[in-house]
């Protein structure tokens, strides 16, 4: 596996007069001719962008013999007295001459003084490398790692121990709390609808239908599969009860389709493209850096083998069907049934329940049906709105139970459905 080293120098920013980009080999802002500081932003330097796929650094590499012998000085050291920084092999202070056996400091064990949090505002003291409330590193603490995103006004005031993790907390929980309040919303209307109320209503009027219907027993011609078919006799109703219908003349019979089915018709020959191995088709490069402590940064790019899937055309004799359609002999015969003939109606509306007027003679194949229904309708409020419930009473004695004006109590759910009477009142 093939391997790549380079150098690349990184910028930093002057404190003092706010120039931006300055290249590390300037030690001094050449703007305003302040030295580079041990300490806070201007000891952290960047090195641009990576490319997202490879880490590959967008930066050009270093070429200049004397800026690569910097580099390979190693990490920079800091003067102990005016607190300039300097090159490792430098045995004196480029700022304030002093030498560098009188006191200095590397970069990489420098002391610090006492510092603020640029997360949540906390004055912190020069030994501690993290903050004291929000547990941020200190600014020279891996410079080059990734920060928080400093605390607004309202995270900082709040009488919390860590005001940062809070926010963190609170960030994570807002898309549990979304779908907690989709799913509300959702859920909500459903539950709320499903409970129920007692509401008061009245009898507004109160409704009947009576039918006396005449049915014969009739003989019909019908049509079957033959195999369905269960040759029986009719018999007769006696009083319209005790009747067969039978199965009789079976007759008429011819072969139809009733189904279809699947068969085997040969074979024949499928083919289609498949991933079978995987084979090298190349390779992918990786690249990786380390800040040298001086300003330079050394970035390694190594290549590793890149895999493909192998596409082979593969082809299958598999077995062909066909769909083969299924006959069966299909008969008429004859069949008894009841059929409507005759029927007499009476309604009306607050009054007394009565058959209609008439007499519906009955043969000695036919048989009488009286049939009755019942009805109260009642009048209730729902939402400041009138509405009316049609409520079906069961018989004749329930129906002489109620009266027009009588009060009920109605159970309703609030999605507006009536489930039924929960008790009757006394009449207004």
């Amino acid at each position: 596996m093939a391997s790549t080293t380079r150098i690349i120098e990184g910028t930093w920013n002057c404190g003092s007069c706010e120039a931006r980009g300055i290249l590390a080999r300037h030690r001094h802002c050449p703007t305003c001719g302040n030295p580079r500081e041990e300490t806070g932003g201007e000891s952290r330097f960047d090195f641009g962008p990576t490319d997202a796929a490879t880490g590959h650094s967008v930066r050009e590499s270093v070429t200049d013999p004397e800026l690569l012998k910097a580099a390979a000085a190693g990490a920079d050291w800091t003067c102990g007295h005016c607190g300039a920084t300097n090159r490792a092999d430098a045995p004196r202070c480029g700022n304030c001459r002093a030498e560098r056996a009188s006191g200095w400091r590397t970069q990489a064990k420098e002391e610090r003084g006492s510092w603020v949090c640029d997360v949540c505002g906390t004055s912190n003291g020069g030994k501690s490398g993290a903050c004291g409330r929000c547990y941020e590193l200190a600014p020279d603490v891996y410079p080059h790692a990734s920060r928080a995103k400093p605390l607004s006004a309202f995270w900082r005031r709040l009488p919390v121990e860590n005001p940062l993790a809070l926010r963190t907390r609170v960030g994570q929980a807002i898309p549990v709390l979304v779908l907690l309040g989709l799913v509300g919303l959702i859920v909500g209307p459903l539950v709320w609808g499903s409970l129920e109320n007692e509401v008061k209503g009245e009898v507004v009027a109160m409704e009947w239908t009576r039918l006396v219907r005449r049915e014969t027993f009739e003989k019909v011609t019908r049509r079957g599969w033959r195999d369905e078919l269960k040759p029986a006799s009719a018999r007769m109703p006696v009083d319209g009860r005790g009747e067969v219908a039978g199965v009789e003349a079976v007759r008429d019979c011819e072969q139809l389709q009733r189904g279809s089915r699947r068969v085997e018709d040969g074979y024949e020959t499928k083919c289609e493209n498949r991933t079978v191995s995987s084979v090298e088709c190349g390779s992918t490069r990786k690249c990786s850096r380390v800040d040298m402590g001086n300003g330079f940064a050394k970035e390694t790019c190594s290549d590793s083998p890149k895999y493909c899937g192998k596409t082979e055309r593969v082809c299958e004799r598999v077995t062909r069907y066909r769909e083969e359609p299924i006959y069966a002999e299909q008969c008429g015969y004859d069949t008894w049934v009841w059929k409507q003939v005759e029927q007499l109606e009476e309604k009306g509306r607050d009054d007394t329940p009565r058959w209609p007027e008439g007499n519906l003679v009955a043969g000695p194949l036919d048989r009488v049906h009286r049939l009755a229904a019942y009805v109260a309708r009642i009048q209730y409020r729902k939402g400041g709105e009138p509405r009316e419930y049609r409520y079906v009473l069961l018989n004749e004695a329930r129906f002489h139970e109620m009266r027009k004006g009588q009060s009920v109590t109605l159970k309703v759910r609030n999605d507006g459905a009536v489930l039924g009477v929960l008790q009757k009142g006394s009449r207004d």
